[in-house]
């Protein structure tokens, strides 16, 4: 097929174009062409949206098209050497509260080199190698905060200071988060019930007792945590949340559960206060949302009847009623609490 031909076959009309060929203005359409384009010495293959004139089919030039098929080939070149794009760039930025002369200054650049690159021109390796290190290390970060800081005005001084404070109390709930994961996951399926734990359910799972029951005190919230996980490993072999319980002078409770506790309360889920009774202790009061999605329906059933069965009751009935249980009977103060214990438990 001639171009003649193409242009009374092909494409779309889209606008009224000048053709050189022609000497006029005339009907042009539009269509993709595999086409190469010669990127930092490489030939670069993309498909571009071309013009060509309807009716001699020749190619037209038009500006915005070519810009376009320009980024197109930018972007496969960048993707085919690893390099970061104008968005991606400009989001790295942002994320530190910087502008464009505050970064400039910290990495050691003209404020024009970062304006290109933003703007769509590629990085060379060099540059590109350290603004993905400057990104995903935050200690050299830090380290040119500490060398530059100095140099950078004030409004760039205070958002990049507030990014790391940020930062750094994200790193520290994180490291939080880990140490318990790895000191409870340690244990044998038979101290776990069968599930790898999973500290999100534990989580919720003290939020669902904490917001249904009224002014919950810490020793009854965590017999109704050791009653549901067994209860639900008794009726499904599994439990909720693959924790491991011991034997504690007022009953079984989670094991190392004074992390659990303070973690929830760095991340503010929780708040403590006393209790005025004598033998009560701590009372939760919850600032976080209960996720009822992350639970199986069965699981929530389990949930329901154990908070139904000790509505009403204070935390010392609670330590009478855990106490008649085999597991506490059997096992000695603070040993860990197989849930082959569960069968024993008659609150079904």
């Amino acid at each position: 097929m001639n171009k003649k031909q193409r242009g009374k076959k092909e494409g779309k009309i889209v606008l009224n174009l000048y053709c050189d060929s022609c000497r006029k203005s005339t009907p042009c359409y539009s269509e993709e062409r595999e086409e190469i384009f010669p990127v930092k010495g490489e030939e670069i293959k993309i498909f571009s949206k071309v013009m060509f004139c309807s009716k001699c089919g020749e190619d037209i030039y038009y500006d915005e098209f070519e810009e376009k098929n320009l980024e197109m080939a930018y972007e496969k070149y960048r993707e085919k050497k690893g390099l970061l794009g104008p968005q991606e760039i400009k989001k790295i930025r942002k994320n530190y509260g910087l502008s464009q002369r505050g970064i400039s200054i910290l990495l050691g650049w003209s404020p024009a080199t970062i304006a290109r690159y933003e703007a769509g021109s590629i990085p060379n390796k060099s540059h590109n190698d350290q603004l993905r290190l400057f990104s995903e290390k935050l200690d050299y970060a830090k380290e040119l905060f500490e060398e530059k800081k100095q140099e950078l005005n004030r409004e760039d001084f205070k958002r990049f200071s507030a990014f790391l404070d940020e930062k750094e109390g994200e790193i520290d709930i994180k490291y939080f988060q880990n140490h318990i994961i790895k000191k409870y996951s340690v244990f044998p399926d038979v101290y776990r019930g069968n599930r790898s734990f999973d500290l999100a359910k534990l989580e919720n799972m003290i939020y669902y007792f904490i917001c249904n029951e009224r002014e919950i005190v810490k020793s009854k919230l965590l017999k109704l945590l050791w009653y549901s996980d067994f209860i639900s490993h008794k009726k499904y072999k599994v439990s909720i949340t693959g924790t491991p319980y011991c034997v504690n002078h007022f009953g079984p409770i989670p094991f190392n559960h004074e992390s659990i506790i303070a973690y929830l309360q760095e991340i503010n889920a929780i708040e403590i206060k006393p209790h005025p009774g004598p033998h009560e202790g701590d009372v939760f009061s919850l600032n976080a949302k209960f996720e009822e999605d992350l639970f199986f329906g069965e699981e929530i059933e389990v949930m329901k009847h154990v908070l139904e069965k000790f509505k009403g009751k204070n935390a010392g009935d609670m330590s009478k009623i855990s106490h008649e249980e085999k597991a506490y009977k059997e096992l000695a103060l603070k040993q860990i609490i197989p849930y082959h214990y569960s069968k024993y438990i008659e609150l079904v």
